[in-house]
């Protein structure tokens, strides 16, 4: 342990050495940031500091700055020094302790918020958080090169937003229900809606999802994830076409209630810690989109494309027949008019949130879930799942 050093007027702590992560002659990023912090937690850890941290280091700062006052008046009368108390000793050690890592962590997190400046355009002078925020945010995103997500503006006013509303960056992403489709052409239409959690849009998408989290925790973001359970699409836009395939609609109620539950409990294995908010379509209680006019004829003549893979063997709904050309035609414009009721209830819902795009094809399901909104409220989205590892 180091002396402590001191002046005639300033009391001056010594930087001690702790070992810190290999220098890099890379720019700093967030894996950087993490390991710093996973090195001050193990740090603090290890002096037997698991919980209360901030409350330990905030009274230990106290006592510092108490002994520094009344050095300074004891210097200022020539009078002798004020005694040092085995609690302001231990104070001291434990500030020594973690003063170099601090130090690199606040040196690490401007270098990455200048850096994030620098490559998405945005001002220096916004605040270091906010620009941390949407640089965790960005880096996940898969599908744009850096810098280029056209919602990158967006994302940065929702995010500023949700700070300063609501304390914390909201982000959500749909998940498809789990179904077996071979089920609506047997004696048991009612199965088809499966009631226990498996391969969907959050399981094949954890990895992602876990990166995202440590992002943020790395910059002390408070954040939450809702996670919206796309309910009763098959009514929505499916049933009024082909029929309802004798399903009883109470039976499948309580089928969809069943995988709810077993959803949000592999989610809470799957995703640990992450704030996580997991809520069926049904419970936003929004009522049926109920007009089809004014929908893009290219989103539909899209949509119905890709319903046509949707009815093919092994996806979504391949045990079915095929529909007509003119069947599909009507069901893609139920889809879009779905999608697009969708986004205006999320917009109106969780207004300062950003997107997690988790269906394919990407470009064409942002588009459908904005296709009602006017160009001022569109919702914001990054795409940060590998497309190969989609469930359909």
């Amino acid at each position: 342990m180091g002396v402590v050093q001191r002046s005639a007027h300033r009391f001056v702590e010594p930087v001690v050495g702790v070992r810190l992560p290999s220098p890099t002659p890379m720019s700093p990023d967030f894996d950087i940031l993490s390991t710093l912090k996973t090195e001050y937690k193990n740090r603090l850890s290890s002096r037997g500091l698991e919980t209360d941290i901030e409350k330990k280091l905030s009274q230990a700062k106290s006592l510092r700055d108490d002994y520094q006052r009344r050095w300074d008046q004891a210097s200022a009368k020539g009078l002798p020094k004020p005694d040092q108390t085995l609690a302001l000793n231990q104070a001291f050690r434990l500030l020594r302790s973690v003063q170099p890592l601090t130090e690199r962590i606040s040196k690490t997190r401007q270098q990455l918020a200048d850096q994030i400046s620098e490559e998405y355009g945005f001002s220096r002078d916004l605040p270091e958080d906010i620009r941390l925020a949407v640089g965790a945010i960005l880096e996940c995103d898969r599908f744009f090169p850096a810098g280029l997500n056209p919602d990158r503006t967006t994302i940065l006013r929702q995010i500023q937003s949700g700070l300063v509303k609501n304390q914390k960056v909201e982000l959500f992403t749909f998940a498809c229900p789990e179904i077996d489709s071979a089920y609506l052409t047997g004696p048991d239409p009612d199965y088809f809606i499966q009631t226990s959690a498996s391969r969907n849009n959050i399981s094949v998408n954890t990895k992602a999802i876990l990166k995202l989290a440590q992002n943020l925790g790395a910059a002390d973001i408070p954040w939450e994830l809702t996670i919206i359970v796309g309910e009763e699409d098959e009514e929505n836009y499916l049933f009024p076409v082909l029929g309802n395939f004798g399903t009883n609609p109470q039976f499948l109620k309580q089928r969809r209630s069943e995988y709810l539950e077993s959803f949000r409990e592999q989610c809470r294995k799957l995703l640990k810690e992450i704030p996580q908010k997991i809520l069926g379509w049904t419970q936003l209680k929004p009522p049926s989109p109920s007009s089809l006019s004014g929908l893009n004829p290219s989103l539909i003549n899209q949509e119905a494309s890709r319903m046509t893979e949707f009815f093919q063997p092994g996806s979504y709904y391949g045990s079915l027949p095929q529909p007509t050309e003119t069947q599909l035609r009507q069901i893609a414009q139920l889809k879009v008019a779905t999608y697009g009721f969708q986004g205006v209830t999320i917009k109106t819902t969780l207004p300062n949130t950003v997107g997690l795009q988790s269906e394919q094809p990407v470009d064409l399901r942002t588009d459908m879930l904005n296709s009602a909104l006017p160009e001022q409220e569109k919702l914001p989205f990054i795409y940060p799942f590998n497309p190969k590892k989609q469930p359909w």
